[in-house]
C-alpha cells in the first residue's frame, strides 16, 4: 500500500496539493539562514522590558492544600479584599508586583512581625506558613491582631 493509499483510509476530508510547496519550504529555510548570518551572535544577556503591576495586597504563600486556600480567603478577606483583587505568588517566585502590603507566609519557624520594605516603601509582614497556622489558635489570634491593626479593620 502506498502512503497516498493509507493517507485515504487516514483522512476522510477532501486534500488539495499545492504545487510550489517545495518551493516555499526552501524559501522559508533561506530566509531563516540569511537572518541568522546577518545577526552576529552576542555572549551579552539580553535584557527583557518587564512592566511591574501595581496591586493593592501581595500574598505569597505555599499553598498545597484546600484547607490552606480556605484560611487564605478567609485571611484575606477579613482585611475587606477577594482573591481576584490580590496577587498570590509563591514565596521564592520572581514576580513584577508593587504593592503597599505585603504577606509572606514562611515556614514553621518565622515569627510575626512587620517591617519596612526598601524597595518600594511598602510593608512587608513575615508569618508562619499557612499549614502551621491553620494548627494554631495562638497564631491566629497573634496574626488577627495585627491585621487589624495594620489594615484598620
Amino acid at each position: 500500500m502506498s502512503s497516498t493509499e493509507f493517507l485515504k483510509h487516514l483522512i476522510t476530508e477532501e486534500l488539495y496539493i499545492l504545487p510550489d510547496l517545495q518551493k516555499l519550504s526552501t524559501k522559508i529555510h533561506d530566509d531563516y539562514n540569511n537572518q541568522k548570518e546577518s545577526a552576529p551572535e552576542s555572549n551579552e544577556p539580553k535584557t527583557i522590558e518587564v512592566e511591574t503591576v501595581k496591586v493593592p495586597f501581595l500574598v505569597k504563600a505555599r499553598i498545597t492544600g484546600t484547607s490552606e486556600r480556605e484560611l487564605l480567603v478567609k485571611i484575606v478577606s477579613s482585611v475587606g479584599f477577594q482573591m481576584d483583587q490580590i496577587a498570590l505568588v509563591e514565596p521564592d517566585a520572581e514576580h513584577h508586583f508593587k504593592s503597599n502590603k505585603t504577606i509572606i507566609f514562611g515556614d514553621e519557624n518565622t515569627d510575626l512581625y512587620v517591617v519596612k520594605s526598601q524597595e518600594n516603601g511598602g510593608e512587608m509582614l513575615n508569618c508562619c506558613s499557612l499549614s502551621v497556622l491553620s494548627k494554631s489558635l495562638e497564631d491566629k489570634k497573634s496574626l488577627w491582631a495585627t491585621l487589624k491593626s495594620w489594615f484598620e479593620v
